[in-house]
C-alpha cells in the first residue's frame, strides 16, 4: 500500500487571484512557479511540498467571520458549532460546537420557554466565541 500525504498552503490572497494571474486550476506547472516565487527564501525542505506535488491544484477558498461577530436574535432560531462561529480552519469552530450543546441542552431543559433557553445561551456563548474569534483572527 502506498503512502500518501496531504499538505495544504493558507495564504492571504484575494479569491481571484489565480484568475488575476492569468492562472487557472489545472495550469500544474504555472501554479507551482507561482508560488516558488512567492516563497522564495523558504527552505528547500519546506518548498517540496510545492515542488514534489503529483497532483492537481485545488483552490479551496477559505472564510471568516469579521471579529466581533454577532447577530440580532432570531426567535426560534439556534446556531452552534461551524455555523455560528466561522472561523480559519485552526480547531476552534467545530470544537466550539460541544461547549455550545452542551450548555444549550439543559437551558432548553430548564427553561420555562425555549426562547428564554436560546436567549440566555446567546449571553454565553457569543462572548466566547468572540474571544476565540480574536485569537484566532489573522492565525491563517
Amino acid at each position: 500500500m502506498a503512502a500518501h500525504l496531504r499538505v495544504y498552503l493558507m495564504r492571504r490572497v484575494p479569491a481571484d487571484w489565480l484568475a488575476e494571474g492569468g492562472l487557472r486550476p489545472d495550469d500544474t506547472d504555472r501554479i507551482p512557479a507561482r508560488l516558488l516565487g512567492e516563497y522564495a527564501g523558504w527552505a528547500p525542505e519546506l518548498l517540496r511540498m510545492i515542488t514534489d506535488n503529483d497532483g492537481p491544484y485545488v483552490d479551496r477558498p477559505l472564510f471568516a467571520l469579521p471579529v466581533p461577530h454577532t447577530w440580532p436574535h432570531a426567535p426560534g432560531l439556534r446556531l452552534l458549532g461551524d455555523a455560528a462561529h466561522l472561523m480559519p480552519p485552526l480547531g476552534a469552530g467545530a470544537n466550539l460546537a460541544m461547549p455550545d450543546a452542551a450548555e444549550l441542552a439543559p437551558a432548553l431543559a430548564g427553561s420555562a420557554t425555549m426562547e428564554d433557553a436560546v436567549r440566555g445561551h446567546e449571553e454565553v456563548m457569543l462572548p466566547r466565541s468572540a474571544e476565540i474569534a480574536g485569537m484566532l483572527d489573522g492565525g491563517a
